[in-house]
């Protein structure tokens, strides 16, 4: 039992150790995927800088497009080099004659009155709802020049743009639009739009605008510029020219006169020349830009947290990595430890444990499998991606997804694999296998029997006349035209269900015979031999099998008669022999006692009587012990059980035996509970059990040594151990010891019959007890077990024995 749990508690060890790495495992990979620098492996650890990295190469282009969307909306949105809402925005054609100029105060103006903001990204917004928004744009989409004007004036706003038109989604010529002076129309419809659309428009850029004033002029910045068109430059550092250029990390040159782009980037940066060339179009003026970074990150901004993020992931990356590859080795070593610890009841254990679905066959394990991945998938798919969606980002999804689905086809492979490895290792993978079944069942048909043969030829002919019926029925009845053919097809129909049932009685009829045979042989198999069936009952086949097995209960029955009797001659025979023995073996003894009482001076005649006495003992336990071993083979015994203390009885046996195996320096070395131990017991009998084997060990065990006796309740059962070194080396199996004549002494120098053990081993079944005895080496070992008698046996015992006395 010791030895169950302590495994039992490691393999519970190694499964919690294996779910742990599990994690880890799990833990590592999601810190890779969800990692920027994912697919890179470790190489860019050791080469890659944030400076080469393309994280620092997105956003460095993403900075030079701010820069000239900035230098190309500057003139749009200021005056004077400042911010300035009186700057013209656009004009638009809305009569002949009329070509209203709006402001970028109009425009913030008709966008704060009409519900437009710039949000989080520098984008044109609108606060309604996209559903009214929609019902709203409907609604304005079909409204009148007039309906409209009279919603403005409601507003009790004035605003210059809703005085001019008609409606914001009726679409005008545009004559020209600062923040794009050099719009170039791919067809004459570019060239109208709505008053809604060319607010939005302005919004846009303006949002475009001040996210680069805001990132690259306002606020402090390690990105450096200088853009130089002709007489105009643009810079947000002074002191940034041809000769400090190279003073920066990183930086980017390109002019009007050269295709090459001066750089040290890891990347050159595509989005320069286009732009540079794109501002400088439709002018002759000559330009350099040149853009730079300080890579000593002295201002905190998306350079210098884009680092520290880039550190951070290097680092997560690593550790990631790290945790991927000891969560693997140790999953590989838990599952090889539990792979080799699977069904094995205890260590050292030569069985091996397997359960139900140990039993299903690896076939069925495989689809068991699949259909238990199906549905956890399923479970997954409805509500296990619920609840990731509430607590991982969106970006992370379907990565969460995935690795929930991976997570439920691991556990499911887990749990079904071993159960392979236990039926493996048990040795019945293949007679469990469906292929094997199949197989078994296929080869009844390869045997060469008669019977077989006779089935299979009723078989074929069954079949072939049921193909004639269905043929011809199906033509007549396909082509009947007279009452002739009709009469035909129904005749045929008849007969065809008439040869049915006359088969299906057949078959009946036959089943109800194989019943009554199996009857019969579960009858004699239980002891029934007089069991006879009725032969007038039986046909064919099963008549002969009715008729052999009849024969067999009487040959049986007639070999158990023989056996009983000659069991009782030999029984009567030993109990003779015995008691006539035993008469002149009396009067032996009781004259060899006599003449012992006479002083008898010679020394070699005492001696001779001492021998003669010591045998004329072992003569007669040797008969007494012949006398109870056939009284307990022939069942002619009585037993008389009642309840009995098992370690009160042990107590009084070491005490009988204390003086005898001090001659042989035998020590007892006891150890049994200090509460009663309640057994059903025969106590004459017991102690009958008890002194056989404590003689046993007197007479075997090794001079000096100590013989151990113990007492252990183990699940209802009382357990009697009683264990010792044998003086003579054991080469001889247990189930030998218990057979009569066989002793552990295969000199036969000591004075052993021989029928201890067995007798021992049939009172203590006799008793309802187990009798079991265990060999290592030279270690003896006798264990007992009795069913403890417990409180409901003792209430039933006393119910009983109150009826009694009524």
């Amino acid at each position: 039992m010791k030895k169950h749990t302590e495994l039992l508690l490691f393999k519970i060890g190694l499964t919690l150790l294996h779910l742990i790495a599990f994690i880890v495992f799990i833990a590592g990979i999601s810190m890779l995927y969800t990692n920027d620098n994912f697919k890179k492996g470790l190489s860019w650890m050791n080469s890659e800088t944030y400076e080469n990295s393309p994280a620092f190469m997105a956003q460095f282009e993403s900075d030079i497009n701010d820069i000239f969307s900035y230098v190309k909306y500057k003139n749009a949105f200021e005056g004077n080099g400042t911010f300035s809402l009186d700057s013209e925005i656009f004009s638009i054609n809305i009569a002949p004659g009329k070509d209203p100029v709006y402001t970028l105060r109009d425009i913030i103006k008709y966008a704060k009155l009409h519900g437009y903001y710039i949000n989080e990204n520098y984008k044109a917004d609108f606060f309604k709802q996209e559903d009214e928004k929609s019902s709203s744009d409907t609604k304005n989409n079909n409204m009148s020049a007039a309906e409209y004007k009279t919603e403005a004036e409601e507003a009790n706003v004035s605003n210059s743009i809703d005085e001019d038109i008609e409606s914001p989604y009726t679409s005008y010529l545009v004559n020209w639009r600062a923040y794009n002076p050099d719009n170039k129309l791919k067809e004459p419809g570019d060239a109208y739009m709505s008053i809604d659309k060319l607010i939005r428009e302005s919004l846009d850029k303006l949002g475009d605008y001040y996210s680069a004033y805001n990132r690259l002029i306002l606020n402090p910045t390690n990105i450096k510029y200088r853009l130089v068109y002709g007489d105009d430059i643009y810079t947000n550092d002074e002191n940034l020219n041809d000769e400090t250029l190279y003073n920066f990390g990183k930086y980017a040159q390109v002019n009007s006169e050269n295709m090459i782009i001066n750089n040290n980037l890891s990347k050159v940066p595509q989005n320069i020349s286009l732009l540079a060339a794109e501002l400088s179009e439709g002018t002759e003026s000559r330009y350099n830009v040149m853009v730079a970074v300080d890579t000593e990150y002295k201002v905190k901004d998306q350079y210098y947290f884009g680092r520290l993020n880039y550190l951070n992931q290097r680092n997560m990356y690593f550790n990631g990595m790290v945790l991927t590859a000891v969560g693997l080795i140790i999953m590989a070593a838990t599952i090889i430890m539990l792979a080799y610890f699977a069904g094995v009841p205890f260590i050292n254990a030569k069985d091996r444990r397997v359960y139900a679905i140990d039993k299903f066959g690896i076939e069925a394990d495989i689809v068991l499998c699949i259909l238990s991945i199906m549905v956890f998938l399923y479970i997954g798919e409805k509500a296990g991606s619920k609840f990731l969606h509430v607590y991982l980002a969106e970006e992370n999804w379907r990565f969460g997804e995935k690795l929930m689905q991976y997570i439920f086809v691991y556990a499911c492979v887990f749990f079904w694999i071993f159960s392979v490895i236990r039926a493996i290792k048990a040795g019945i993978i293949w007679d469990c296998s469906l292929i094997k079944r199949l197989k078994d069942e296929l080869g009844i048909y390869e045997k060469k029997q008669s019977y077989k043969n006779g089935i299979l030829l009723k078989f074929a002919v069954y079949l072939i006349l049921n193909i004639i019926f269905i043929i011809s029925i199906s033509t007549l009845g396909a082509n009947e035209s007279t009452l002739i053919q009709r009469f035909a097809v129904t005749g045929l129909i008849i007969l065809c269900i008439f040869v049915n049932l006359a088969v299906f009685h057949n078959m009946y009829k036959k089943a109800i015979q194989t019943d009554k045979i199996v009857q019969a042989l579960r009858s004699i198999a239980e002891g029934d031999t007089a069991y006879k069936l009725d032969l007038s009952e039986f046909n064919g086949r099963e008549a002969d099998a009715a008729k052999s097995l009849n024969n067999i209960g009487l040959g049986l029955e007639n070999a158990i008669n023989d056996r009983v009797k000659s069991e009782r001659l030999k029984a009567d025979l030993i109990t003779n022999v015995s008691h006539d023995i035993k008469t002149p073996l009396t009067s032996i003894i009781t004259y060899v006692g006599l003449i012992k009482r006479e002083n008898i001076v010679n020394e070699k005649v005492r001696g001779y009587l001492e021998i003669l006495e010591n045998k004329s003992n072992h003569l007669k336990n040797l008969t007494e012990d012949l006398v109870e071993a056939s009284k307990v083979s022939s069942g002619n015994i009585s037993v008389d059980m009642a309840r009995l203390d098992l370690a009160e009885m042990i107590q009084q046996t070491n005490g009988e035996f204390e003086e005898k195996y001090a001659q042989k320096q035998l020590d007892i070395i006891s150890e049994y509970p200090n509460v009663p131990v309640i057994i059903w017991a025969d106590g004459r009998h017991l102690w009958r059990v008890l002194e056989n084997l404590y003689n046993n060990a007197f007479k075997y065990a090794i001079k000096g040594s100590r013989v151990y006796v113990s007492i252990i309740v183990e699940n209802d059962y009382a357990v009697f151990i009683m264990k010792n070194v044998s003086e003579n080396p054991l080469n001889i199996s247990p189930q030998e010891l218990t057979e009569r004549f066989v002793r552990g002494d295969v000199s036969r120098t000591t004075e052993g019959s021989g029928l201890g053990l067995s007798i021992a081993r049939s009172l203590t079944l006799l008793q309802e007890g187990n009798f079991e005895i265990q060999i290592d080496g030279d270690l003896f070992k006798v264990v007992l077990k009795f069913k403890i008698v417990s409180e409901s046996d003792e209430d039933d015992e006393s119910n009983e024995s109150g009826e009694y006395d009524e």
